[in-house]
């Protein structure tokens, strides 16, 4: 009898209690994905002027990339650690794609701002891009409070 008033008073209790916030809508940039096509040419283009392979692009890593740079931009800020704690194995882990080699560059910027060139003035931006290692990216966009995109391109290689 005690077990059951227990279970009453817990449910009377958390129907008192207020419903956990919904996470904000995530609003990209592209919603035509033209610009994100866009700037994966532009790093395909540096990796066969450096003699390297093309990245293709891979769906898993998209999501995962868009996932994170939602979560950068309603942060506000970026990091490689998400609001969560995760990081980028643990992003990776989720979608369930086996990988030997990862590599992830974030950024945030105005609309328009070259995210690439920001990369490659970067000495560890622009190894992670040029990384001979890699064969796949995705890559994510998204609009922060502030006006500016957060940029994750996550790469991988077997």
């Amino acid at each position: 009898m005690n077990s059951i008033r227990a279970v009453f008073a817990a449910l009377l209790v958390a129907s008192l209690l207020p419903a956990p916030a919904a996470a904000a809508p995530c609003t990209t940039p592209d919603p035509s994905g033209q610009v994100v096509a866009q700037v994966i040419r532009s790093i395909n283009t540096l990796r066969l002027q450096a003699g390297l392979v093309q990245l293709r692009p891979s769906a898993a890593l998209a999501r995962a990339a868009q996932d994170h740079a939602c979560d950068l931009a309603a942060q506000g800020r970026i990091s490689h650690v998400g609001s969560n704690g995760s990081r980028l194995a643990d992003r990776l882990a989720r979608t369930g794609q086996g990988f030997g080699s990862a590599r992830e560059n974030v950024a945030q910027g105005p609309p328009g701002h070259d995210v690439v060139a920001s990369w490659m003035g970067s000495r560890g931006h622009r190894a992670n891009l040029l990384a001979g290692d890699l064969r796949e990216i995705g890559l994510g966009a998204a609009l922060g409070a502030n006006g500016h995109v957060f940029w994750v391109m996550t790469a991988t290689g077997p």
